[in-house]
């Protein structure tokens, strides 16, 4: 089973449909990198980029700018890391950097409750469970 199964099957449950590619966000476009899977959906009341793979150095930048044009349409960006499997001080330094875009522009930034092991020791590890942005 691929990353895509991963992340599009449970979706999928859901009943939002997921394609593999799409030129303009329709609202259930998956975008690959060589270590990154993003999937874009609606959710209630927010567009949710779900992240899966590595969020490192090389998948910062890609998925902050994903972030910056989803606040430049929507009003609330709410991102999911429970298929995040690789973190680093890159990918916590874009989730900082995705909630201050997001103040600056007067939308919302959230980290969904659910997150990955990966992520979870991350922030355990340096005590960042209790900042506002991750505390659940």
């Amino acid at each position: 089973m691929g990353l895509f199964d991963v992340v599009a099957r449970p979706l999928a449950a859901l009943g939002l449909a997921v394609v593999r590619s799409g030129p303009h966000y329709d609202g259930r476009r998956v975008e690959r990198t060589a270590r990154t899977t993003m999937v874009f959906f609606r959710a209630a009341d927010a567009v949710v980029l779900s992240v899966g793979g590595a969020l490192d150095g090389t998948s910062a930048p890609e998925v902050l700018k994903a972030v910056r044009d989803l606040l430049r349409d929507h009003a609330a960006v709410e991102i999911d890391l429970w298929h995040v499997d690789d973190i680093d001080a890159s990918g916590l330094r874009m989730l900082f950097d995705a909630e201050a875009v997001a103040s600056e522009r007067g939308r919302a930034f959230r980290i969904r409750r659910d997150r990955s092991p990966a992520v979870e020791h991350l922030l355990a590890g340096l005590g960042l469970d209790e900042e506002p942005l991750f505390r659940r």
